[in-house]
């Protein structure tokens, strides 16, 4: 009985830092006059409807991914899935680079999966930023080039030799990657933390296309999320600068180290500095961001609060499939 006392008040203690880092994040907002001083986009009812079928699409994107992760070594429901990747999105809030993220989605694991659900997470993060810089390797030439993003120190590049330079390091990350997760899979001897060899099917090459797949239509969900909110702020002069601009902004948010706590900050400046070609209305721009920080992170995170105080992952089997 103790010791699940003891879970139930480390629950409790992260919701209430969750919700605490929202709360101040929404109080701190500064552009509310600038939301409430003048209107939005005529059209701003069917915008908000199409952000909440993304945002549900978004979610479940994650969540598939995660599923597809885990079912190389054991079977979870979809519901499930959806439950770990929002505790995850809680417990990620409330550490330094997201790194408690993995605590919290393998909360619906039993105990002798749990070890295998840190690398299963890890491998999944991996795979996302590889996505993003492979995005932005395409593209940061050609803003460059293009004039709309420009760096303030002297660089030149050409494309070709860019994209082999991302290429090679991508290869040589991911069989580093590879290297490290096999061999604690063959260093980890202890039964109680032993790793589920299956895990490690999904390194296969029938296996990585399909995460990469899950993945990249992820990114292109809240790159459009993001031009949606751009248009609700009437910024609507973007066309295809914008998609040129926008994978550059995710891609910089997620490979700057950061302590997620102060991330929103992060992600005002890198914005304004990004789309600044594209828009001088500094109010609309941090507006745009806010919003989508609000729909990705915030509601995420709060609904994960709950789920973490009402969780019961010390009940065998609890979220797994029969």
């Amino acid at each position: 009985m103790k010791h699940k006392r003891w879970h139930k008040v480390v629950y409790l203690a992260i919701a209430f830092i969750a919700f605490y880092y929202v709360v101040k994040k929404l109080l701190a907002f500064d552009q509310w006059d600038y939301i409430s001083g003048r209107f939005i986009n005529e059209f701003w009812f069917l915008l908000v409807i199409f952000q909440v079928v993304l945002w549900v699409l978004n979610i479940g994107m994650e969540s598939l991914r995660w599923r597809y992760l885990l079912n190389t070594f054991t079977k979870v429901s979809f519901s499930s899935s959806v439950k770990m990747v929002l505790m995850g999105f809680t417990t990620g809030s409330i550490s330094p680079m997201k790194i408690g993220e993995p605590g919290g989605k393998i909360l619906g694991l039993k105990k002798d999966e749990r070890p295998t659900g840190i690398l299963a997470s890890v491998y999944g993060s991996y795979i996302n930023s590889t996505v993003l810089f492979l995005i932005a390797l395409f593209i940061f030439p050609v803003a460059l080039s293009s004039g709309l993003l420009s760096i303030p120190v002297s660089f030149q590049l050409s494309l070709f030799s860019s994209v082999i330079l991302g290429i090679c390091i991508l290869l040589g990350s991911y069989v580093i990657v590879y290297f490290f997760f096999r061999q604690i899979k063959k260093h980890v001897r202890n039964s109680k933390w032993a790793l589920k060899p299956e895990f490690f099917n999904s390194f296969r090459l029938n296996k990585f296309p399909i995460l990469f797949l899950y993945t990249l239509i992820r990114v292109i969900v809240y790159n459009v999320q993001l031009y949606i909110w751009f248009r609700f702020f009437n910024i609507t002069d973007l066309g295809l600068d914008f998609f040129l601009l926008s994978p550059l902004y995710f891609a910089a948010i997620t490979l700057i180290p950061a302590i997620f706590l102060f991330d929103l900050g992060i992600r005002g400046s890198v914005g304004v500095y990004i789309f600044s070609s594209l828009s001088n209305n500094l109010g609309a721009v941090l507006s745009a961001l806010f919003f989508l920080w609000f729909l990705n992170v915030a509601l995420p995170v709060l609904w994960g609060s709950l789920l973490l105080i009402r969780s019961k992952s010390h009940k065998k089997q609890a979220n797994t499939v029969q």
